[in-house]
């Protein structure tokens, strides 16, 4: 008997998410304990899958059923990041990232948009003052972490294991070429984020929220750098033969939820932020193809500030630090009104 459309269809999807056939055909053989000439049978149509085996493939990759047998451009599917289990740690929600880090990582022929109204997370991911920062207050505002709910900051309330994730992501980023479409309300968030814990006395010592504007400024400058070489790489170091390229523009009158589109000379797949940092992903096609043609449109719009443009970088960056500086500022004056006579 014939396998049917939706078999072949879900297994070729699997395939095309693999760098080379047999890599596919060594994980299904692995997962389903079947010899490969087996998988090949299943792949070529000349073996119909079991259901348990079509369970066990669809829970193992992440593929969908609905996606497949749902073909028009009306449906589309996604997978929350937070379903089916909730986020309970910071390690697993870094681990989560990683994952679906890990599918571009060895990709040669990729192209990836990114926009963005906060920093994108991944440039946090080298610094470990502003992780443990951003990652504390996730946790106490999103995932309502119970253990947190009367605990103040501190920068060991992140553990070395999540630091040596993120610093690992941190890593694989660089070598990643994107474009990426900034506003120029880029730190808000953060700032703000700052400023209300002082105010409110969350932090243990008052003293790191000036510690973590510090790193804020080292940032600010190492990306300054990075837009001036139109190259990504790691902090504290030059451009180097693993440096990805970094397009960057910015648009003053854009704003969207922070979205990345990687294109893949076999499909897309589309990551929405959903209650930040959490995301949405869907490879439906009609949709990334929509996302893509909004990506060049904005682009054409928006002020290059990679490599060229050096006016339009100085004054963009000079922003950014002057914005940390006057939090800065403020912040010191939270901390003497808040000190004891």
């Amino acid at each position: 008997m014939p396998a049917p459309n939706f078999q072949r269809r879900i297994l070729k999807e699997i395939v095309k998410s693999y760098s080379k056939k047999s890599e596919a055909v060594e994980h299904l053989s692995e997962l389903l304990d079947i010899s490969p000439d087996g998988i090949y049978r299943r792949i070529n149509g000349q073996t119909v899958l079991s259901t348990d085996e079509l369970v066990t493939i669809v829970q193992s990759t992440g593929q969908s059923l609905d996606r497949l047998s749902l073909q028009d451009s009306h449906h589309l599917i996604f997978t929350y990041n937070q379903l089916p289990s909730p986020i309970t740690s910071f390690e697993g929600y870094l681990k989560s990232v990683a994952s679906n880090l890990s599918q571009f990582a060895s990709q040669d022929d990729i192209r990836i948009y990114y926009a963005s109204h906060e920093i994108p997370v991944f440039l946090y991911y080298a610094y470990p003052k502003i992780l443990s920062f951003k990652l504390f207050m996730y946790g106490l505002t999103v995932w309502t972490f119970p253990e947190l709910e009367k605990k103040k900051f501190r920068f060991d309330l992140v553990s070395a294991e999540a630091h040596a994730i993120a610093s690992q992501m941190a890593m694989v980023y660089s070598a990643m070429p994107t474009n990426e479409l900034w506003s120029v309300g880029i730190l808000e968030s953060t700032l703000g984020q700052l400023e209300y814990l002082a105010e409110v006395e969350r932090f243990e010592d008052p003293r790191d929220a000036i510690v973590i504007c510090e790193e804020l400024l080292d940032l600010v400058s190492h990306l300054h750098q990075m837009a001036e070489a139109g190259k990504k790489f790691p902090r504290g170091q030059s451009p180097g033969p693993q440096s990805g390229s970094f397009n960057l523009f910015y648009n003053q009158f854009t704003y969207t939820n922070n979205i990345i589109l990687a294109i893949l000379p076999t499909y897309q797949v589309m990551f929405i932020t959903i209650h930040h940092p959490n995301f949405l992903r869907t490879t439906n096609q009609a949709l990334c193809q929509w996302q893509s043609q909004w990506f060049e449109r904005m682009l054409k719009s928006s002020v290059s500030i990679s490599v060229h443009s050096s006016r339009e970088r100085d004054r963009f960056f000079n922003s950014l630090r002057r914005k940390v500086l006057q939090t800065r500022e403020n912040l010191e004056l939270l901390n003497r009104r808040h000190q004891p006579f």
